[in-house]
């Protein structure tokens, strides 16, 4: 199928998210799910959060440099919240933006539906970043910690 097409185009972020849920789903996770998250300054909405994860999907990448920096502001709003920040998208044909991108989000926070691997790796993060802060796992280093559990402390 080709990627910039309508057809392909229409329901992507609907059908990212499905796909996603249905695979963490087979792995025994059923994170809570929002669409639409509004950004933690300004009016700004990221497109999906999952858990503590927070996904911006696109069909097709940045539109030109001027939406890296932005992507970093996100980037830096939601770690400031305890968030983790992905960014996935169909391709970034535009290898300016596409490196611009992983500097900005982190190459391993960024990826690329078009290249081989990207999607076992992007399910792999969401389940482990899922799974590590799930309550269970949170209980075990609180109590290996006495308190507040690493990474928690002011909150």
């Amino acid at each position: 199928m080709n990627l910039r097409s309508p057809a392909f185009m229409a329901g992507f972020e609907q059908t990212v998210q499905s796909c996603l849920l249905k695979e963490l789903a087979a792995l025994g996770l059923k994170p809570s799910t929002d669409e639409q998250i509004k950004l933690p300054k300004g009016r700004a909405k990221a497109d999906l959060r999952i858990g503590h994860v927070v996904v911006e999907i696109k069909t097709s990448g940045l539109f030109g440099m001027s939406h890296v920096q932005k992507y970093r502001t996100y980037r830096r709003q939601l770690e400031s919240a305890g968030y983790r920040y992905l960014f996935f998208t169909a391709y970034e044909g535009y290898l300016p933006c596409r490196r611009g991108l992983m500097d900005a989000v982190g190459r391993r926070n960024v990826f690329l539906l078009d290249l081989p691997g990207h999607w076992p790796r992007f399910i792999k993060t969401v389940a482990e970043e899922i799974q590590k802060n799930s309550p269970a796992t949170r209980s075990a280093r609180t109590a290996r910690h006495g308190g507040l559990a690493a990474g928690e402390r002011g909150r």
